[in-house]
């Protein structure tokens, strides 16, 4: 497959590299491609109301109903909310014409129930701290600490604004989508940024953006109408990196070797490794890494004809901050499933956040009984099936039989279909505590 990809990047050209100012530590790379054809497909944004995406009641999954005439791409990234708990999309999928599939999704609000059934709505792109975990394949208990990271890092960003200091984590919480629209609003910074990159050229399908260290990412399309329906979102995306400054002459940008940077790091990832990650009677999307991890990616094709790619160098692995001061306010209802507690942080604390924890779990007996952290350990990257489960918690069937239904009743674990079993967002929280402890 790697002449599938060599073919369109040997059809890209580039624009003159761009930067804000003279003090900017970033450039800008516009990626144009001329005689572009006409497109195989329409993205979602373009098409959002001929498209159903619907809960299936698994956290790693979701229903898509294409009702078009046509291939719609959903981009790697893409964030859905709604009734149920928000998720993103961990790899680019085609929906063919009239088709129903399942996509492949992580849940990005981790304390929200899932309601099977419930329809989903277009909520615009993961920031890069998640879109980082999405490209490394990562688990879901690493995407819902890259939330708790985008967390922190948009809470500390916003409260310099003086009308931004009421905004509370009580608020804000681990729900993603919630937290990008009460801080962006708050960044006017990055806003006159955008307004001046280079983001809509003549025949521009898509950017490089590099920094003192070379190539931060890159992304395109192989057409300049889907770069146009996506252009501002993944421009905003880089927004922090633009904005970053330094004193004139502590550092020089070479900016001729700027385009021979972007063409070196696309030829590293037309060579790195190659997974199939989806497949339809379509398309196919492939993940790309290097052996040591050094750039990580994605590019989805067409019969035979990349139109999608993302790249980026990788992503370091998350900080976990120190514990914040907690309020505990008791929820009154049933024990089994209302016992909780709701913390309330000030933006002089949020920094210090970590993944906030039911501290109820320390009083659950169900911990203390043979084969509750087995099964739970088996459950905590992956759904597994009855049969595996008996393999991996090394228990009778008997007693995993009364754990599972013990942590059903508890909130912990949810039945996907016959006989598979999974962690709920609660569930993989206590898990988490137990390793802590």
């Amino acid at each position: 497959m790697e002449q599938v990809l060599l073919n369109l990047i040997d059809s890209l050209s580039f624009g003159d590299p761009w930067r804000i100012s003279d003090k900017a530590v970033s450039v800008v790379v516009p990626i144009l491609r001329v005689g572009a054809g006409e497109r195989k497909y329409v993205l979602l944004e373009e098409v959002k109301e001929k498209v159903k995406i619907t809960d299936t009641g698994s956290i790693g999954r979701a229903n898509v109903e294409n009702r078009s005439d046509k291939n719609v791409f959903i981009r790697k990234g893409v964030l859905l909310a709604g009734p149920t708990q928000s998720r993103g999309v961990v790899s680019g999928t085609v929906i063919p014409p009239q088709k129903t599939l399942e996509v492949e999704i992580q849940c990005v609000y981790a304390s929200k129930g899932i309601r099977t059934g419930a329809t989903f709505t277009y909520e615009g792109i993961a920031p890069r701290e998640v879109e980082g975990s999405f490209l490394h394949r990562r688990s879901q208990g690493a995407t819902w600490r890259s939330v708790n990271q985008y967390t922190l890092s948009a809470l500390s960003s916003a409260s310099g604004h003086a009308s931004a200091r009421g905004l509370a984590a009580s608020v804000l919480g681990d729900d993603l989508i919630g937290v990008m629209r009460n801080t962006e609003r708050f960044r006017e910074d990055i806003d006159k940024i955008l307004e001046k990159v280079p983001g809509d050229l003549v025949d521009q399908v898509g950017l490089a953006v590099l920094d003192l260290s070379g190539v931060v990412g890159v992304e395109f399309f192989d057409h300049p109408d889907s770069w146009s329906a996506f252009s501002k979102s993944i421009i905003r995306n880089y927004g922090d990196t633009l904005a970053k400054e330094q004193e004139v002459g502590l550092f020089e940008i070479k900016m001729e070797n700027v385009v021979e940077a972007v063409k070196g790091f696309l030829g590293k990832l037309s060579k790195a490794k190659k997974v199939l990650v989806n497949k339809s009677e379509v398309s196919e999307s492939y993940a790309l890494a290097l052996e040591d991890d050094e750039v990580v990616g994605e590019y989805t094709a067409i019969s035979g004809e990349t139109i999608h790619l993302i790249g980026s160098r990788k992503y370091e692995q998350e900080v976990k901050p120190r514990q914040a001061r907690r309020v505990p306010t008791r929820i009154t209802g049933s024990p089994a499933h209302l016992r909780g507690w709701s913390s309330q942080y000030s933006l002089s604390s949020v920094s210090e956040t970590a993944d906030w924890v039911d501290p109820y779990f320390e009083r659950e007996p169900f911990f203390n009984r043979k084969g509750s952290t087995s099964l739970l350990d088996n459950l905590a990257d992956k759904p597994e099936t009855w049969k595996r489960l008996e393999e991996g918690t090394k228990v009778s069937t008997r007693t995993l039989s009364s754990r599972l239904k013990e942590a059903t009743n508890l909130g912990l674990v949810e039945q996907n279909g016959k006989k598979v079993y999974s962690l709920t967002p609660k569930g993989w929280k206590a898990w988490k505590k137990t390793k802590a402890e």
